[in-house]
């Protein structure tokens, strides 16, 4: 995934909240998701969906981040409405194919015979779904904050 020069993924506001050293605290970890990764492992459909969600969950979050910027440039006469209202659109649909990547998911485990209890602890609400992925964000970013401080 590219990233947008100058534009560094959350980093800044995360920057003092997620210490490498602290990854395993409960705050940061997330549960939900090291499930589903420990029970996809080794099943190559399974592990392809996965990445999937992961790229999905990566994707809405900076989405989001991209509307907040963008109604801050709006507050500060940089940008318009327009401006605003198409970051919007974009996080929309970027967390419509979230949703879509977790229900995908989810019917994959059962057909492989898998339990998916998971999919009942991120929630049935788009909120909840939203604020679940904000976490594994938050998650991936401290642990590839961890591994390239190794």
């Amino acid at each position: 995934m590219a990233v947008e020069e100058g534009f560094d993924f959350l980093r800044d506001s995360w920057s003092e909240m997620v210490p490498p050293e602290n990854l395993e605290t409960d705050e940061l970890r997330s549960p939900i998701f090291q499930e589903i990764e420990r029970a996809v492992y080794g099943n190559q459909k399974l592990e392809s969906l996965f990445r999937e969600l992961k790229e999905k969950i990566l994707n809405y979050s900076l989405s989001a981040d991209r509307l907040s910027m963008a109604k801050t440039e709006r507050d500060s006469g940089r940008a318009n409405n327009e401006d605003v209202k198409a970051a919007d659109n974009l996080r929309k649909s970027a967390h419509n194919a979230l949703i879509d990547q977790v229900n995908i998911l989810s019917r994959a485990f059962l057909r492989e015979g898998l339990p998916n209890k998971w999919r009942n602890k991120v929630g049935d609400t788009r909120e909840e779904i939203g604020t679940w992925a904000f976490g594994v964000a938050e998650y991936l970013l401290a642990k590839a904050k961890e591994e390239s401080v190794q």
